[in-house]
């Protein structure tokens, strides 16, 4: 590939913004398997460009790869699925920078120790919130990138595939996964040698470079027909909490999002105090209700979900102008019309649920290139 390639590549390079030069790098790291370690992503962006550059043309088809991951980065930032259910979680966002701020303080360099996160949400509030910390928050927010040392995180959802009813049968389960997912031609092993298993597991994730959010989604009827005494959150806290020690550091962090996902809720009275009895049953721990409380050094339970504001549309609208510019049609690139199909929608309604909100802005910007 020719010099003149080269400045063609840096200059794309030094144009993009940190987040999206973030990501060039965790593609080239993953799918061709360069060594970026010595690269700073904290210099200024020509800087920075120059430095991946000189490193890419030792390989010789490092140009090549170089301009086939820029090409995919630049024109696939988040999922375009996400776009329309961006909106405000700033609350969630926040507690979970406190919590970080406070997790590395305690583990960092110590052992590779589980972060865990309890969410609650209705089902036509949830709007993909996992999704949106990964490949937004996550990925695009400052003060979480200096904390994952300018790496993308890596997701994977730990699914429960059987039903379970007491702590043996759930501790079962995520460990079946685990293994299957970590490990091929594992033998099954008997519950005395869990702490073992456990700790092949926790040794196999810590090999993993980047960032790690393991998420398990927990459903209303799963947990109406928990049986044992501990509670469904004590059993989790009891796997996750007391994680063995691995034999090599990981630096990075580990990230595990346990979501419950209740049925949407008729706006009465009567259902609302049996929702809060039945929640407070579910955990049989008041202090879990309160918002963002961090329950020991590596637990939390994040404020729920709630439906959007009018004011938070219009807060989407402008920080994500130019995705919407982009995937939003005639509409999309009108802005006055937007705002004015925004106040119609809330004109007799002071929230949204999310879901029904992210089908709303849909319609409208697909109809609008009819």
């Amino acid at each position: 590939m020719s010099s003149n390639q080269s400045v063609k590549l840096y200059e794309s390079l030094k144009r993009l913004p940190k987040a999206q030069f973030n990501e060039v790098c965790f593609y080239l790291r993953e799918k061709y398997n360069y060594d970026l370690s010595y690269l700073s992503t904290n210099e200024a962006p020509a800087e920075s460009a120059r430095q991946l550059i000189e490193l890419i043309k030792i390989n010789s088809q490092g140009l090549v790869h170089l301009e086939k991951v820029i090409n995919k980065d630049t024109t696939q930032n988040e999922p375009e699925y996400l776009l329309f259910y961006l909106f405000n979680r700033e609350k969630q966002k926040e507690e979970i920078k406190k919590i970080i701020k406070s997790y590395h303080e305690q583990h960092l360099d110590k052992k590779q120790c589980p972060l865990l996160c309890f969410l609650y949400s209705e089902e036509n509030e949830y709007g993909n919130f996992i999704d949106c910390i990964v490949n937004d928050f996550f990925s695009n927010d400052d003060d979480f990138f200096r904390y994952f040392r300018n790496n993308k995180p890596y997701s994977k959802e730990l699914l429960l595939k059987k039903e379970f009813y007491t702590t043996k049968e759930l501790h079962q389960e995520m460990l079946k996964f685990l293994k299957d997912w970590l490990f091929e031609n594992h033998e099954e092993k008997d519950e005395e040698k869990d702490v073992l298993n456990k700790k092949d597991i926790a040794n196999k994730l810590s090999i993993i470079p980047n960032p790690l959010v393991i998420y398990i989604y927990v459903r209303h009827y799963d947990w109406n027909k928990w049986q044992d005494k501990e509670t469904i959150i004590e059993s989790f806290v009891k796997f996750w909490k007391n994680w063995p020690e691995t034999d090599e550091p990981k630096y990075s962090s580990f990230f595990v999002f346990i979501v419950f996902i209740d049925k949407p809720e008729k706006n009465t009275l009567l259902l609302k105090i049996k929702k809060i009895f039945n929640l407070s049953k579910i955990i049989q721990q008041p202090k879990l209700l309160k918002k963002g409380k961090l329950l020991g050094n590596n637990i939390v339970l994040l404020p729920k979900l709630d439906s959007i504001k009018e004011r938070d549309v219009h807060i989407w609208a402008n920080d994500y102008r130019k995705q919407i510019r982009r995937n939003g049609g005639n509409l999309g690139r009108n802005k006055s019309a937007l705002t004015v199909k925004i106040e119609e929608l809330y004109s007799k309604r002071e929230t949204i649920p999310m879901k029904e909100l992210a089908q709303k802005l849909e319609m409208l910007f697909n109809n609008s290139n009819n």
